[in-house]
């Protein structure tokens, strides 16, 4: 029966490089490893051997899942998309589809992963840096995966006589050379690229440029 001959620490202190009958066989996580009580002597028969593979390719993949989200908050489908374009480049099988729906229950118990809290984030943003209408926040949100109850609930208090005021004030001030017809515009043909409607475009027009 094989047996591990070596445990070997990567520079990654995380990490333990495991060899078996003489050579190398995977890498575990450093917690795997106590977990399952892996020691030089251990027995790994076949069936411990696949389940040392597949430990270590969960563990490997937690990692990257909290790297990814290091940068911003993600929706349950932005993850699942990252990891479905990851292995797209070698291959992708059921066994695999099956390691990523546990990854996002893993993130989603340990409350790294909250669909409804990324929508509050993402309609933050949007007020704050990048206003949009209502129905373009809702279409963004939508791509990303969320339901639309949680789509209706963070939008509730968004208004988008609100968000086209504050964008129709930043651009107006770009607009003071222009002649006031060409100036109006021109702002309404900006807003309503931001998927504000024309009624609405039209007052804070109005009001800005009457």
């Amino acid at each position: 029966m094989p047996r591990i001959t070596k445990l070997k620490a990567q520079r990654n202190p995380n990490y333990v490089n495991i060899f078996v009958d003489g050579h190398f066989e995977t890498s575990l996580d450093l917690v795997v490893v106590t977990k399952l009580g892996l020691k030089v002597g251990t027995d790994v028969s076949g069936p411990l051997l696949t389940k040392l593979k597949k430990e270590s390719e969960s563990a490997k993949l937690f990692n990257r899942a909290l790297h990814f989200l290091s940068f911003r908050p993600r929706s349950a489908k932005e993850v699942r998309d990252h990891f479905q374009r990851f292995w797209k480049r070698v291959s992708e099988t059921p066994e695999r589809t099956k390691i990523i729906n546990e990854l996002i229950t893993k993130l989603k118990e340990k409350n790294l992963l909250n669909d409804h809290d990324f929508a509050v984030w993402w309609v933050d943003q949007r007020r704050e840096f990048r206003q949009k209408s209502k129905r373009a926040i809702a279409s963004e949100l939508r791509r990303k995966g969320i339901e639309e109850e949680i789509i209706q609930e963070v939008l509730s208090e968004t208004s988008d006589v609100e968000n086209v005021r504050l964008i129709a004030e930043k651009k107006v001030k770009s607009l003071r050379q222009e002649n006031r017809t060409k100036a109006r515009l021109k702002l309404g043909n900006f807003l309503g690229r931001r998927g504000f409607n024309w009624e609405t475009i039209r007052a804070v027009v109005d009001e800005l440029l009457p």
